[in-house]
């Protein structure tokens, strides 16, 4: 296949060596969904940092794909139920995505949970041999759920998710106890039973949340190597997996750590 750099195309035989600038196999695609509080971000993380011994990885929330909510008038921002598909932007996720299979950059959006808009500008993140992709909803939108090779249901009890979701809204979002709670019963809990729980059927790994994932996770990393294998005979080499890396890219491209997450 054909890789352009700085407007030189580079003839790359297929199935060949992988460095800067070579693409010789479509970045594989992982999908971790379940519901609020079960632990989908650190799952995420964690399955991240062990493949990024080996592989590039570039990690992708769903939280940035909200619809940008400024068109209603602030007072009313608050009575949107954002814990339905209809507020989220499947879209441009799935635009995105397609993006990073191309071994395309793409910027990801900014979306503030407290005043529910989406800003300008965005984190700039890089394509990479495997994109970790986490979201709630992630299994609803069919389009959207068919990108993904490996598809991953993080189960956790409602009561463990009910405890993270209130500590979350009142620590980061400013809530009071008694109206994250309401707000939880009233809309989350009916969401997560009509739209996210059924994703679980969806997934090849159903993990438990409030365990240690990382041993759970072993054979999920044990699928993806295997598969990129019969992909490409060369990895990139060995990165440190401590390296320099923030929480939402692992990109072992050199020079790249330059580029991501960075506001354009």
């Amino acid at each position: 296949m054909d890789s352009s750099e700085n407007g030189n195309s580079m003839r790359v035989p297929k199935n060949r060596g992988l460095g800067v600038g070579l693409h010789p196999i479509t970045p594989f695609m992982v999908g971790i969904a379940g519901g609020t509080g079960s632990g989908k971000t650190t799952c995420a993380r964690r399955l991240a940092k062990m493949l990024a011994s080996t592989n590039t990885v570039t990690l992708l929330d769903m939280d940035s794909y909200y619809n940008d909510m400024t068109f209603i008038p602030s007072h009313e921002r608050d009575q949107v139920n954002y814990d339905h598909p209809d507020a989220v932007d499947f879209v441009r996720l799935h635009e995105d995505l397609l993006q990073l299979r191309q071994w395309r950059t793409i910027v990801k959006p900014v979306f503030d949970p407290v005043t529910h808009a989406r800003h300008a500008g965005g984190s700039v993140l890089m394509a990479a041999q495997v994109v970790i992709t986490e979201g709630s909803m992630l299994f609803v939108d069919e389009a959207l759920r068919n990108l993904f090779q490996v598809k991953i249901f993080v189960d956790t009890p409602a009561d463990v998710r009910l405890r993270r979701r209130l500590e979350r809204d009142v620590r980061e979002r400013g809530r009071a106890l008694t109206s994250a709670i309401d707000h939880y019963m009233a809309s989350v809990l009916p969401m997560h039973d009509q739209y996210i729980e059924p994703g679980k059927k969806d997934a090849g790994f159903v993990i438990p949340g409030w365990e240690d994932t990382e041993r759970f996770l072993e054979q999920v990393v044990s699928t993806i190597r295997n598969s990129l294998r019969l992909d490409g005979d060369h990895y990139t080499p060995t990165l440190d997996a401590d390296r320099a890396m923030d929480p939402q890219t692992y990109s072992g491209y050199d020079g790249a750590k330059n580029q991501e997450n960075t506001i354009v």
